[in-house]
């Protein structure tokens, strides 16, 4: 016997994060039934979270395995104790979920139960900086920043772009993740419906059958597909496809189908035209059998094209909802301060500031911002070369090294013979030689000098970057 397994309800389910940190999640089970037809706790409960990005998946007809990849390509990370501890690395929002499993597998769901939203950082731009220096130099430094708030958007297009695809004689499927609505928002009504876009080009409109099904529909208790084109409209072009097949794609044009739309269906327009113009045209079956599904879910886009010797291709897909459906997340981290670290500097706290460099080498200077939440840096490297060495600042007509940057050698361009001296920015010396071109492929990347000694004994020295 078994009662009914009953799910807690989140009621603040967004979170703000930074790049960087560590989030440790925990949970606990209530279980209000215990010892009534069995036991039940936290220790005989399994404990699985979920977290997730938003992605995409192309949908492979006849694959038994497709749905489990789409379900493992989507999950960035999966982690089976009570107490959860993931390290935030991209600035890409995600989602979290837990689902509970207890000892007589009654299973509570909450599938991405927490948005996490990951702040981003300022606008940072260190916009004077010495790229080398001698040892004992100071020189001027100077940054900007300026605040980028956090906004996302729970309405509006959920499209993104995806690789352009041939259209064959199979079903073209691809499918996009909505989640920003309420889990139970469903359309209730076609004015909510903006317009369903896409990106195509084809050579012949008569061989296509184009829909979109929907996640879910709470009427009909199953995905509904709505119909936007149905064969009919003969050799009418769809943007500008091509024939040669090693050529590639042509252009696709932006073709749409709207409850208020500007044209006829295709297949109407199609007899007077012989390539159909961008814009928005009347569906095939009325949007009102959208009506009911719900917004957040896998939406899913379907191109079928039944000759297989014409030219299509289709770039990518969108659904738009009104923008009075948007719901808008907008929050900003606010700039508390900022410092430079990294070196000795006359005022760590100021836009621009004097940087003394001491120590030979490659210095890495950081301008630091830092917010209410988070701390964001810009880095800038400088050389630091070692006092025994400085690069002239007369460089004679008569002598050129080049190219510079280079990558396996570097030549010099002079009347007169030569030995030079290859060094390191700390004054090791790395090749010596007598040669106008100078191997330097064994040498990483980087900055280098090197000094050449005249005939007459004079010398003088060059900066090189080699790639």
């Amino acid at each position: 016997m078994h009662y009914e397994c009953l799910s807690h309800e989140i009621t603040d389910n967004a979170i703000y994060v930074c790049q960087g940190d560590t989030i440790i999640m925990n949970a606990w089970g209530e279980y209000p039934e215990n010892d009534t037809y069995y036991h039940q706790d936290d220790a005989t409960s399994q404990f699985v979270w979920m977290y997730k990005y938003h992605t995409d998946a192309v949908y492979r007809p006849d694959d038994p395995i497709w749905e489990l990849e789409f379900l493992f390509a989507r999950t960035v990370f999966t982690d089976t104790s009570q107490l959860s501890q993931f390290i935030v690395v991209d600035d890409e929002n995600f989602n979290i979920g837990l689902n509970i499993l207890d000892i007589d597998s009654c299973l509570v769901s909450n599938n991405g139960l927490i948005h996490a939203r990951v702040l981003k950082s300022p606008v940072i731009e260190i916009t004077e900086a010495p790229d080398t220096v001698i040892v004992g130099d100071s020189c001027l430094m100077t940054a900007t920043f300026s605040a980028n708030p956090f906004r996302e958007y729970s309405g509006g297009g959920f499209g993104n772009t995806i690789p352009p695809e041939d259209l064959v004689t199979v079903e073209y499927s691809h499918m996009k993740q909505i989640d920003f609505f309420e889990d139970d928002d469903i359309i209730d009504s076609i004015g909510e419906i903006e317009q369903i876009c896409v990106i195509l080009e084809h050579s012949y409109l008569g061989d296509l059958i184009i829909s979109l099904t929907c996640p879910w529909n709470i009427n009909t208790g199953n995905p509904e597909t709505l119909t936007l084109q149905y064969y009919g409209g003969g050799s009418a072009y769809l943007g500008e496809p091509v024939f040669d097949p090693g050529y590639g794609w042509g252009t696709g044009y932006d073709y749409c189908w709207s409850p208020i739309p500007d044209f006829s269906t295709m297949t109407s327009e199609a007899s007077s035209e012989s390539l159909l113009p961008p814009g928005n045209y009347t569906a095939y079956e009325s949007f009102s059998k959208l009506i009911g599904c719900k917004k957040n879910g896998f939406w899913s886009f379907h191109i079928l094209d039944n000759w297989w010797i014409d030219d299509g291709y289709v770039f990518d897909w969108d659904i738009n909802f009104i923008d009075g459906l948007k719901t808008i997340y907008n929050y900003e981290d606010a700039i508390i301060g900022n410092a430079w670290s990294g070196a000795e500097f006359s005022n760590p706290e100021s836009l621009s500031t004097n940087v003394y460099f001491n120590e030979p080498g490659e210095q890495e200077i950081l301008f630091n911002v830092f917010t209410e939440n988070c701390a964001f840096s810009e880095v800038e490297m400088v050389v630091v070369l070692d006092t025994a060495l400085s690069v002239s600042n007369a460089v004679s007509e008569n002598i050129q090294i080049f190219p510079n940057p280079a990558n396996n050698f570097l030549k010099i361009k002079t009347d007169q013979k030569i030995n030079y001296t290859v060094y390191n920015y700390i004054g090791e010396v790395l090749l010596i030689g007598e040669n106008t071109l100078v191997d330097i492929s064994r040498l990483s990347s980087g900055v280098y000098l090197i000094k050449l000694r005249f005939e007459n004994g004079k010398e003088q020295i060059f900066k090189f970057v080699k790639n």
